[in-house]
This record gives structure tokens, C-alpha cells and sequence, in this order.
């Protein structure tokens, strides 16, 4: 889309420049077209301004592209390893401490700022992919966390009698989903659980939910005097296009299978259907009582939950009674602890342990990525082996990056799996609303190929494991879910959207000569009825075998279609009631029951944490190119960068111009994927 629009302004900005050539003259009407030398009215000059911009992005972005792509290409032949040094010209080495202290600190501090990711970003081998998601961290001024490294630290700390407290700082955290909130509960549950005297203290400048979900489990909660603890409930919502298609003569073809799969309510409806919403609120409901429950670690909660957030005349009272000071409400109301500067709170961690320099205000602490570098402990790498790879967000054909959720990267991860004889199960970690039905088809298949090859499988579904993404965990011996998980969506549907009659109502019409009506590919054209009928049994028979592949691989009897089918989505109790999943539990469940159905022993077997492996036919210039723009996105007024993320195809989710949004009305991809990616925690 940038491509597009700086193409336009410097076509623009030629035109211009060299004069506007006047048409030719018929003998009938000639032309009295004025000819334009220069710029008249407020739009011209406009035009001629974004053309200037546009030009001088273009020009700034090649060059940088350039002399990056140049800089690496130097080093690699220098016979340097090209990684580390271009992070540390580019300014992306780690503000980390060289040399181990001669002293082990007391303190672990946990500076949690920017994103977690659940991807295990600390094993990953490095190389141009590490590089480039550096150089992005640093473009976009975010910090990457593992969230697996962040276990593994506290894990330990609870083992090491020098480790008398941890402190985290929650203030700059992005939003992080609610089960990878809940992990890091449990690491703080079992640091505390080790010892009388292992303290936690959780302190941050305001607490999303997901925040305070974490901080509930520490000893001590500390919220800065200008903070709160951001209460709002849960949502989900949508946008409805049926008016906005019929006021502009849009046609939406809509193709689906499953009378449940909501995900196309919002091309053919203009509001919410009655069996849609109470659904959603079934869901909503339930998730937040779960929620409750999670929190109730603070059992000042547990014995008043309305302090939470209580009904909204009866919150908006309590604000106006503190005078808008919510931190000292919900101090009021034992939420937290203590409301403090948190400038102030260091002050107190260097009276108690010393500074790190005499000349320094700094506490003497140590950042738990340090701790891990110059105390961690080596992990055996023994014969007996369990192999996590991950499965995260829309399944897609597309694989421009090695993060996405593609049979490319999949396979790339599986297939040396399957010849590794020290690997005995792998655990495939979902979290996604699933996507494409080829895309799911072939991952499933890789999935199967482990278990062909000897290899226990085992499902850890996370957050969402919806439709295509339940597709593939039918290839397994066994799936666990987390307690808040949202599972099923076994539904098809496919959409197109066609501008025939809008550019009919605007004059354009037409017409083509074909040999045959499937080579109908006119923007201005109805589609032929028999097409449509066509394509409608096409996903009909996609919903048939996903139907019949997840009643054979759960032992579920297919006249139960109703009951697991149609698209509903499901809670994982429900789910487990439906026979859909095997166990409600986490991570380390999975990871048990992989143990157990190889017969391992827990003290001999040993993890390992699959990273995503680098496409080596990425295109290094448009990677790069890629982060430049994003930079650029990000220096924009949030709304705007709202606004511009809006025009992106509301199915695959892509700018369109991508690979995956280059789709024909007239051949629409066959999706399975669920609706409710949007849940607001």
C-alpha cells in the first residue's frame, strides 16, 4: 500500500513538473481544458507537497536499506560473525553487565517492559532472523521477554539461598494474554512456596488486569500515587458491514458450513444475531469468573469480590468520594498494598542491600536475564528427549517471516524431528483461531508424520485453539487446554466481495468473451449463480471431513456432529464434556503427560525448546525494508496508525498488496477460522 501511494505522488509530482499536455482537439467539441504549469488551489499544492515527502521517504529508506544490506555483506566477507557486529554498530548489543559480580546480589529484578513473547526467544540460535527481529525491537523502542527464560530464573532463585527477594516492575509491560500472565504466577507461586523468606514484590506505575493478575501472587503490591489498577471487565466486539455493502453497491458472496460460525455474521447482518449474542455473553461470563478466581490469590478479593469492579453507578460514587484518586481507592478497598513512588521504592532497595556504585543511586540488584548468563545452571541435553514447537496466530500460506503460522515453518521445525532418535515426544503449543483449510490440512499432515515416525504428540492449547487450529491438533495422542481457553469453532465458511454493482451505478460496465464461466474474472460482472452453488458445496465438503476427521481421532460418534460441530465454540470444561480435548492444564501438564506416554522419568529427560528456524529464502532487502516502514508507522499519530491498520483485508487481516490478500472474488480461499480473536482482557 506505501508502494502504492508514493508511486501515485511522484507520478504526480512529474506530471506537474513537466506541464499537464493538453488532449487533442476533435473537429466535434475541442477542448478548452486549461493547461496547469503550476500549482492552483490548495489541492495542487497538496499533491505537491505529499509528492516532495513521499520522494524524500523513498529516497531516505533506500539508502538506509542499502548501506544495512552493504554493512553485512562487508562483514560476512571480512569473515566476522556479521550477527554481533551489526548489532553492536546498529546499536542493538544488550545494555547488560560484562563481567559477573564478585558478589552475588540479593536481589533478582525483573524489569518486565515491552512484550513477552511465548516463543522461546532466549534458545534462539541467532543469525539474520535474530537480527531482524533486534532491529525491530529497536525500531518499534520495545524489549523482547521469554517467557520460558523468565520461569527458568525464578525457578532457580528459589533454589539459591543467596537469592533473599524478587522485584518486578510491571510499568512499561505491553499487554500480554491472560495464560502467559498465569505462568508467570505460578513461577512466583513456586519461587515463595521454596522458602519463609522468599519474598516478592510486584510494583508498576498502573496494572492492566492481566498486570494485576500477576501481581496477586507476589507478597507485596506497591502502585505509584499517580497509578491504578485499570478495572474494565471483558468484550468482545465487531463491525458490521451489510448497510455500509448496500449504501455502496457491494455484493458479499458468503460460503459457509456450520450454522454456528459466527465469523461471517458481520458481512450479512448489521448487528449482532440474538443466538450470537448470548453466546458471547455465555463466554464472557464465564471467563470472567475465572478470571475472579485467579485473583482471589488475594483473599481480601475472595471474601469481597464487587471491590473489583463493582456496578457502575456504585464505582462511578466511591471515584467522586475519593475525589478521582483511584490509587488511594483501591488502596482503600486492599487491592494493593502500598501507594508509592516508585523512585522511592529503589531508594529503600539501596538502604536495605547497598548501590551498585558508591557514586550511584541504583540498588544492588541483579536483571534476571544477567542472573541466568552468569549463574545459570547447564541443562543436560540427555538421550531422552521432549521437543516444544510452537503454533501461534493465523495459520496462513504466506511465509515472509519465520514467526508465522505456516506449513513452511512447520515443517521446517518437524521434519528433522522426526529422524532425531533422541526426540521421543514433541508437544505442539497452540494458540491461534486457526486460518486457512489447505494451510491447517498440511500442518496437520507434518504432525502426523512424527507420529508415523515413532514420535508421542501432545496438544498444549493456549488462549485459542480454534477451528483450523483444532484441525490440526486432531493429530495427536493427547490434548491438554489451559482453564481459560476457548476451543472448537469446528465450522468453514469463505467470503468474497465483489463491486459489480457499484461500478455498474457509476457507469463501468462489462462484457468478455470466455470459453468457459469459470474464467469469469470481471470486477464489473454478477457471478454466474451455478458458481456460486459451486463453491458453496466445495466448503460444505471441507466441513464434511473436518467433521469426519475430528469424530475419528476423538472416538467421537459422527451422528454427535450437532453437538461438537456447527461452529460452536466451547470453555474447556465444556469442551472436555464434548470429548474434544483430554485434560484442562498448562504448559507443564503437556509436558507430563508427554513423560508419562514414553515412559520417561522426569529427572532424566530434558526440554527443549524449539525456536522457529530462519527462512533462508527471505529477501533480506524487503525485511528490511519492511522494519524501516514499520518505523515510520510508529512515528504517526496513534489514531492515524489505527486508521491505516484499519484498511487491512478484514479476513486474512493483511494490508492488501500482500501475498495473502491478493485473493479474486471469484476465488476466495476456504477458511476455517474463529471470531472470537478479539476478545478485549
Amino acid at each position: 500500500m506505501a508502494n502504492r501511494f508514493l508511486s501515485f505522488f511522484q507520478k504526480l509530482r512529474r506530471r506537474d513538473a513537466a506541464g499537464t499536455p493538453a488532449p487533442k482537439e476533435t473537429d466535434a467539441a475541442p477542448s478548452r481544458r486549461p493547461h496547469l504549469s503550476a500549482p492552483h488551489g490548495l489541492k495542487e499544492i497538496i499533491c505537491r507537497l505529499l509528492g516532495l515527502c513521499s520522494s524524500v521517504l523513498s529516497i531516505a529508506s533506500s539508502v538506509m536499506v542499502m548501506l544495512a544490506a552493504l554493512l553485512v555483506f562487508t562483514l560476512y566477507l571480512a569473515g566476522a560473525n556479521y550477527t554481533s557486529e551489526l548489532q553492536k554498530v546498529l546499536g542493538l548489543a544488550e545494555d547488560r553487565i560484562e563481567e559477573r559480580p564478585d558478589v552475588k546480589p540479593q536481589v533478582l529484578y525483573l524489569m518486565l517492559s515491552g512484550r513477552i513473547s511465548e516463543y522461546p526467544v532466549e534458545a534462539s540460535s541467532g543469525g539474520f532472523g535474530s537480527l531482524v527481529k533486534r532491529l525491530g525491537n529497536k525500531l518499534n523502542r520495545t524489549e523482547g521477554h521469554d517467557i520460558n527464560a523468565i520461569e527458568r530464573a525464578l525457578r532457580q532463585a528459589a533454589a539459591d539461598d543467596d537469592i533473599k527477594e524478587v522485584l518486578i516492575n510491571l510499568s512499561d509491560l505491553y499487554p500480554v494474554p491472560i495464560h502467559v500472565a498465569d505462568r508467570i504466577s505460578r513461577a512466583i507461586d513456586a519461587y515463595k512456596a521454596a522458602g519463609k523468606q522468599k519474598k516478592v514484590t510486584v510494583m508498576a506505575t498502573y496494572f492492566s488486569q492481566t498486570d494485576y493478575l500477576i501481581a496477586t501472587h507476589a507478597s507485596w503490591v506497591i502502585l505509584d500515587p499517580l497509578g491504578e489498577v485499570m478495572f474494565s471487565g471483558i468484550g468482545v466486539d465487531n463491525l458490521y458491514y451489510r448497510d455500509f455493502f448496500t449504501h455502496f453497491g457491494i455484493t458479499p458472496y458468503i460460503f459457509r458450513a456450520g450454522r454456528y460460525k459466527k465469523a461471517v455474521e458481520p458481512y450479512e447482518s448489521s448487528g449482532m444475531s440474538d443466538h450470537v449474542r448470548a453466546e458471547n455473553v455465555h463466554i464472557l461470563s464465564e471467563l470472567w469468573k475465572s478470571y475472579l478466581k485467579k485473583i482471589s490469590n488475594r483473599h481480601e478479593i475472595f471474601d469481597k469480590p464487587d471491590r473489583v469492579l463493582p456496578e457502575m453507578n456504585t464505582y462511578l460514587r466511591q471515584i467522586r468520594e475519593a475525589h478521582g484518586d483511584l490509587a488511594a481507592l483501591q488502596l482503600r478497598h486492599q487491592l494493593i498494598d502500598e501507594v508509592k513512588p516508585l523512585n522511592t521504592v529503589l531508594d529503600d532497595y539501596a538502604k536495605r542491600y547497598g548501590t551498585v556504585k558508591p557514586d550511584s543511586l541504583l540498588p544492588k540488584m541483579i536483571e534476571y536475564r544477567d542472573y541466568l548468563r552468569f549463574y545459570g545452571e547447564e541443562e543436560s541435553s540427555g538421550e531422552q528427549q521432549i521437543a516444544v514447537v510452537y503454533g501461534l496466530g493465523n495459520i496462513s500460506e504466506d511465509d515472509n517471516t519465520q514467526d508465522l503460522f505456516t506449513p513452511a515453518n512447520l515443517s521446517r521445525q518437524l521434519d528433522p524431528l522426526c529422524l532425531d532418535k533422541d526426540i521421543k515426544a514433541v508437544v505442539l503449543y497452540l494458540n491461534s483461531p486457526g486460518g486457512s483449510v489447505n494451510a491447517s490440512e498440511a500442518i496437520r499432515r507434518s504432525v502426523q508424520q512424527l507420529r508415523d515416525h515413532g514420535k508421542k504428540v501432545v496438544i498444549s492449547m493456549n488462549g485459542l485453539a480454534a477451528s483450523g487450529a483444532y484441525y490440526v491438533a486432531t493429530a495427536s495422542d493427547w490434548i491438554v487446554a489451559t482453564d481459560m481457553c476457548l476451543i472448537g469453532s469446528i465450522g468453514v465458511y469463505a467470503i468474497s466481495i465483489s463491486p459489480h454493482r457499484m461500478l455498474n451505478n457509476l457507469g463501468i460496465k462489462g462484457d468478455m468473451v470466455q470459453t468457459h464461466p469459470l474464467s469469469n474474472s470481471s470486477y464489473a460482472l454478477p457471478s454466474d449463480p451455478q458458481i456460486l452453488e459451486m463453491r458453496q458445496l466445495l466448503v460444505e465438503d471441507s466441513y464434511r471431513k473436518f467433521v469426519d476427521l475430528v469424530a475419528a481421532a476423538r472416538h467421537i460418534p459422527a451422528e454427535r456432529e450437532n453437538e461438537f460441530g456447527q461452529g460452536r465454540i466451547f470453555l474447556p470444561q465444556e469442551a472436555k464434556r464434548q470429548h474434544l480435548i483430554d485434560e484442562i492444564g498448562s504448559l507443564d501438564d503437556a509436558l507430563l503427560k508427554a513423560q508419562e506416554l514414553c515412559g520417561l522419568k522426569e529427572e532424566e529427560t530434558h526440554v527443549r525448546y524449539v525456536s522457529p528456524r530462519e527462512n533462508t529464502s527471505l529477501n533480506f532487502m524487503q525485511a528490511l525494508r519492511g522494519l524501516f516502514t514499520q518505523a515510520l508507522m510508529d512515528g504517526l499519530p496513534q489514531g492515524i496508525r489505527e486508521e491505516l491498520k484499519s484498511w487491512s483485508d478484514p479476513v486474512t487481516g493483511l494490508f492488501p498488496g500482500s501475498k495473502s490478500a491478493q485473493v479474486k472474488h471469484r476465488s476466495t480461499e476456504i477458511l476455517a477460522i474463529a471470531p472470537l480473536h478479539s476478545v478485549i482482557f
